[in-house]
């Protein structure tokens, strides 16, 4: 397993949505479940998990319920976190887990993606103050 910093969950998301679906894919959104069950079916059925659990780290009795990903035992499930739910809501920063290639991939993808995503900002900046 890898990990990689993201600016928040929901950008997590949107990356690994970006890289793995095309239009057309069929996609299951599960409800409450029992994370055993959909591990065995990922294997069964050879499709990937993407988990988001945004508040995992607020659960206050112990055990803590099982992520998919501590279930994972042939790299098929990918998960986002955020600290954004747990430090401040502005901090916009949290961090994607998985197999090696698909946070290899993400990383150089983030890289092309975010790399001048703020210099509208800055610039914009540098223009109000100068007048």
């Amino acid at each position: 397993m890898e990990l990689c910093v993201i600016t928040g969950s929901q950008e997590g998301l949107h990356k690994v949505f970006d890289m793995l679906i095309n239009p057309g894919d069929t996609v299951l959104l599960d409800g409450f479940t029992y994370p055993g069950t959909v591990a065995a079916l990922a294997r069964d059925y050879d499709f990937l998990i993407i988990e988001d659990d945004s508040y995992y780290f607020l659960q206050f009795e112990k055990p803590w319920t099982p992520t998919l990903l501590s279930l994972d035992v042939d790299s098929r499930v990918t998960r986002t976190d955020t600290l954004s739910n747990i430090l401040s809501p502005g901090l916009r920063i949290g961090f994607l887990t998985g197999p090696k290639p698909l946070i290899d991939s993400n990383s150089a993808y983030a890289g092309l993606n975010n790399a001048h995503q703020y210099s509208h900002t800055v610039r914009t900046e540098l223009w109000t103050r100068q007048g």
